[in-house]
Formats: C-alpha cells, sequence, structure tokens
C-alpha cells in the first residue's frame, strides 16, 4: 500500500470518525489506508486523547444506552412497519428462504444437535436400537439423562454411588 500523507483534512476526518462510533478499519477503508497507520497517527500526531480513546473503545465493546424516547420511537416504528401485511408477508418469506439454504439448515440442525446432546448428559447415541432404548428409559420410566446413559454403558457408573456400598 503506497505511503498515505497526513493533511489536516485526513486528521479532521479521523477524529470525526472515531467521535462517532467507527473503528480504525472502517476509518482506514474509508481513507485508503490500513489500520495500523490510523492507529499510529492516532497516537503519534495526538488526534484523540488516550481517555477518550478508552471511552469510545468501551462504548464500541459495551453498546451506547438509547434514551428512552429513541427507544421507544423505534419500538412504535417496529410496530407500525410490522402491521403492514405487504412489509410483514415479505419478511417472513425472507426468512424462511433463509432456512431453506443447505447451510442454514446444518446450522439449526447443529444447534439442535448440541441443545439435545447436553441435556441428555454429553454423551452420544451409537445406533438407532440404543436411541429407541434410551428414548424408552427417559419417556416411558422417567430416568434422568444421566442414569438412562449409565444403564445403557454409554456412562461410567457413578463413583460416589460406588463409595456408599
Amino acid at each position: 500500500m503506497p505511503h498515505f500523507t497526513w493533511t489536516d483534512e485526513a486528521k479532521a476526518e479521523v477524529v470525526k470518525r472515531s467521535r462517532m462510533g467507527f473503528t480504525y478499519a472502517e476509518i482506514a477503508a474509508y481513507l485508503g489506508t490500513t489500520r495500523e497507520a490510523i492507529s499510529r497517527a492516532v497516537t503519534r500526531h495526538k488526534l484523540i486523547s488516550v481517555e477518550e480513546r478508552r471511552k469510545l473503545q468501551s462504548e464500541r465493546l459495551i453498546g451506547k444506552k438509547q434514551p428512552k424516547a429513541v427507544v421507544a420511537k423505534r419500538s412504535r416504528h417496529m410496530k407500525a412497519t410490522w402491521a403492514d401485511p405487504v412489509i410483514r408477508a415479505e419478511r417472513v418469506s425472507r426468512r424462511r428462504k433463509a432456512c431453506e439454504r443447505p447451510e442454514v439448515q446444518a446450522q439449526i440442525a447443529a444447534a439442535a444437535q448440541a441443545s439435545f446432546r447436553k441435556r441428555r448428559g454429553g454423551f452420544d447415541l451409537p445406533d438407532a436400537e440404543t436411541a429407541a432404548k434410551y428414548r424408552f428409559l427417559r419417556e416411558s420410566k422417567g430416568i434422568p439423562a444421566a442414569e438412562a446413559g449409565r444403564m445403557l454403558g454409554l456412562l461410567p457408573s457413578s463413583t460416589s454411588q460406588e463409595r456408599r456400598a
């Protein structure tokens, strides 16, 4: 990337955009330079004080608190938008189309599988027969997940029960 000349206008643009909440990468893309060059220039030319930089970074990471009037206005706007049947139908169809994409379906299935595995105690069911036995123990007999896993030999037996015996 060619050398960037720091004019007064460029420095003012960096200060203005930083205070607006833009990241150094976004400012660099706008000015046609690198993120590191922006960072060095801010430090070298003392464009923004250390305290202000920390405050800006904190606001970026945490998010600025919105005034109640702004939140209420946005809420009214979104409710009015979703009340319009044409816009609602268009947005719902867009969401459905997004869910029909194979990579999105894979993500949804993976999330569901992870959730199921977490509730089950973190073990895999090796085959359909074991899965059927597991479902029977859980649903029909009301046995806890970890205990059902132990009964099927999928989890090691509990050491606390062995100590009591």
